[in-house]
């Protein structure tokens, strides 16, 4: 009896021990994390905007002529800085730490979601197997009070009506039996799916306290906290920032290009023939006529922002 109450104590599960279980493992969870971190990279590509790109080029060109062939080749390393876009890239950059932030909070609702799911599993799991044990015990005293009537029949003290009786609170309370297990069996199935594996043998569920002393606490409490109003409006800020985005593609773009390499010809092979080449570039951009694809652009981020 005591290596059995041992075991039993080893195995036992707590509802905090539940709820990590959870955090590791909920495919929920696990989801929304490799969300996070696809919005994470927005960020890094957006500051890209600022950053310089190198390439190298490489061209080889052939010409046939009536009594010659010529042919030629060069190779360049080109560097391309952006020095002004109009604003564009800082919106871009503010508008993705804002989308960020927002799945922050979408994250945080879903780990509240979960946890919710995670002591409701608990509980009802609990409460099934109370119920179980209710009638069980039921089963077992309607059980004996059937064996009861049937010997008191025999000496005439019950009538056969009497044992019917008794005998169809027996059949009721084997179907009551068996339809707790079945629910019992269906709570632990959905406490498996939500923490990850199936109850132990769970301790009762502690005292939940934090309750706001007030209701106007509690409204004070979800406005500055609610993770799904929080979410709302960091998608509303980045919303916004988009529609400067968009409004900032009307502004020039100013570009600095730095090349260097060599060309000349590639048959015959003559090092002392390639000429060295370096030059700089400053081109700068702006739009005059997009087709209206700028003041669509603009007309549709405004939209969003109204939605956000």
């Amino acid at each position: 009896m005591g290596a059995w109450a041992c075991a039993w104590a080893a195995e036992a599960e707590s509802l905090a021990d539940a709820v990590a279980l959870a955090y590791k493992t909920n495919p929920t969870l696990l989801s929304q994390r490799a969300q996070l971190r696809v919005t994470d990279e927005t960020y890094v590509q957006a500051r890209a905007g600022y950053r310089p790109q190198v390439s190298l080029q490489a061209s080889g060109e052939r010409r046939d002529y009536v009594q010659q062939t010529a042919n030629s080749g060069s190779l360049y390393l080109v560097t391309k800085q952006p020095i002004y876009t109009g604003g564009r890239t800082a919106s871009a950059v503010s508008a993705a730490e804002a989308d960020i932030l927002a799945g922050r909070e979408t994250l945080r609702g879903a780990e509240t979601t979960v946890l919710v799911q995670v002591i409701q599993a608990y509980a009802d799991v609990l409460r099934d197997q109370q119920d179980v044990a209710i009638r069980q015990t039921s089963l077992r005293d309607l059980t004996d009070q059937l064996t009861e009537a049937q010997s008191r029949a025999k000496v005439g003290d019950l009538t056969r009506t009497d044992v019917a009786q008794s005998q169809g609170y027996l059949f009721q309370a084997k179907a009551d039996l068996a339809s707790a297990q079945a629910q019992l069996e269906a709570s632990r199935a959905n406490y498996a799916a939500v923490v990850g594996q199936r109850p132990l043998a769970l301790e009762p569920l502690p005292v939940l306290g934090g309750m706001p002393a007030a209701l106007d606490q509690a409204f004070a409490a979800g406005e500055a906290g609610n993770s799904a109003l929080r979410a709302a409006q960091y998608a509303e800020q980045a919303a916004r920032l988009r529609t400067a985005e968009a409004r900032d593609q009307r502004l020039p773009n100013v570009t600095l290009q730095v090349q260097y390499g060599q060309s000349g010809p590639v048959s015959p092979f003559l090092p002392n023939a390639y000429a060295r080449d370096a030059g700089a570039t400053v081109t700068v951009t702006q739009p005059l006529f997009a087709g209206g694809m700028i003041d669509s652009q603009v007309r549709q981020q405004i939209q969003r922002e109204a939605a956000a």
